[in-house]
């Protein structure tokens, strides 16, 4: 039991030195996506990510266990096109890419996060099919998905909208609940799925969660549990709703 992971740590910890990952075809690394670029207009508080968190540069038990059933299942789950709300190192997005049922996914973080989702979609471009379509973007929870490229999500014309928006190991922070789901509602078509996938770790947060949902009237469709790592000792659970 000692080597088990406890509340509140990743299961690869960039707080704790260099790490590399594989997951299937993909591969991860913490030493991929170091750089000394500075965005001088960033400001992260909006979703409490201060400077120096290590949050989205570690690979969480949700993330592994959800790329693990991506590999492992052959879903309808996971077409057409994808959006990853808080995507961190990419690990979720990149297993549905890699699966090739999507025709677009797009990865979206903070500005300060978006080089480490860069650096995992070039290393593992070559395990993604050329039908799919690869894009990085910012977004704050909240407010309007930002653009660095045309590609991109553009401020000036109306919002893209999904066919899936996913969210990894996004709902541990009640504060945080309001805004996930009215972006996650703002960016998925109206008969569009939203797939919430977590670790469940402590109740009243669920219960928490729950009530959000119904107020902002998603419906709770389906709850699958995903498969477990051997040093994961909670249950991660993935949830689809649709819009009310």
């Amino acid at each position: 039991m000692a080597n088990l992971i406890t509340t509140g740590l990743p299961l690869y910890n960039s707080a704790q030195g260099d790490w590399n990952c594989t997951i299937g075809p993909l591969k991860f690394s913490n030493q991929s996506n170091t750089t000394d670029a500075v965005n001088e207009n960033e400001d992260d508080s909006e979703v409490g990510d201060e400077d120096g968190d290590d949050t989205a540069q570690s690979i969480w038990s949700a993330a592994w266990s959800f790329a693990t059933y991506v590999q492992q299942n052959d879903t309808d789950l996971f077409t057409g096109s994808i959006i990853e709300l808080g995507s961190g190192t990419g690990v979720g997005g990149l297993a549905i890419a890699a699966a090739g049922g999507a025709t677009k996914c797009t990865l979206t973080d903070l500005p300060s996060n978006l080089h480490i989702l860069e650096a995992a979609v070039k290393d593992n471009q070559q395990v993604i099919p050329s039908r799919t379509r690869m894009a990085v973007s910012p977004l704050r929870w909240g407010g309007k998905s930002e653009s660095s490229s045309e590609s991109n999500l553009e401020e000036k014309r109306e919002e893209e909208k999904y066919d899936v928006v996913i969210a990894i190991d996004c709902i541990y922070c009640h504060t945080l609940h309001n805004l996930l789901a009215e972006t996650a509602l703002r960016i998925c078509k109206q008969d569009g799925r939203i797939l919430i996938a977590d670790e469940f770790r402590w109740s009243d947060n669920d219960k928490w969660w729950a009530e959000t949902t119904q107020e902002h009237g998603l419906i709770l469709v389906s709850t699958i549990e995903l498969p477990s790592h051997e040093r994961i000792p909670r249950k991660v659970l993935l949830r689809e709703y649709k819009c009310g």
